[in-house]
């Protein structure tokens, strides 16, 4: 009976978070039962054996570069397949109804579009394989613009349905200003027919 109310898509992502959650507590045992925490990539912050792109990360200086890149990155990413993704599959290759862009754009916009998933790619492999802290920015940067992303289609969508509404009520209500006119309109019109009709039977009756 519960879940009826529940949404197939939330029953989806309640198992994939659950999913994640059981595999990150089981690492989180084996690092710690063999005393990984400091070794290879389980270490946090700044130090003399991180290298990204055979740079040295070994100041704080150089560590807040690579944090404010990976959030700079995340919203171009989070753009990148948001926004301009989407954009390409309905308005390029949807063949079931007609493309409304020009040749050049299409061409433009496409091949950004895969230039920088590849970029994306190597970037975020070579970011992501040094330590473990690079993967907890990555999230922290992905959450954050999604969660801004996605308050802003709600909220784009709650004023468009407000918008809606509105002009509804106001097309509504021309309607009714339109119907009453129109019935005062008949009414003096029938007003006037009786009165006439009145003023012929008295010149009969004359």
């Amino acid at each position: 009976m519960f879940l009826k109310y529940i949404s197939f898509h939330s029953i989806v992502s309640t198992g994939i978070l659950i999913w994640v959650i059981i595999i990150c507590l089981i690492i989180c045992i084996m690092i710690t039962n063999q005393e990984l925490i400091g070794k290879d990539i389980y270490r946090f912050g700044p130090n003399k054996d991180l290298y990204i792109l055979g740079f040295c990360i070994d100041t704080k200086e150089k560590y807040t570069c690579i944090v404010i890149f990976c959030f700079i990155n995340s919203m171009i990413r989070t753009l990148n397949n948001e926004i301009i993704k989407p954009w390409i599959t309905n308005q390029i290759q949807d063949i079931s109804k007609p493309i409304k862009v020009s040749t050049f754009d299409a061409y433009e916009i496409s091949c950004v579009y895969s230039i920088y998933i590849w970029f994306d790619f190597f970037m975020y492999m070579n970011i992501l394989l040094t330590q473990v802290d690079m993967i907890f920015i990555e999230i922290n940067a992905d959450l954050f613009m999604t969660v801004i992303l996605t308050r802003y289609y709600l909220k784009r969508e709650h004023k468009e349905l407000k918008k809606e509404l509105n002009d509804k009520l106001l097309n509504d209500e021309m309607l009714n200003t339109e119907l009453l006119n129109d019935k005062l309109l008949n009414d003096e019109l029938l007003n006037d027919e009786l009165l006439n009709d009145e003023k012929s039977n008295d010149e009969k009756n004359n």
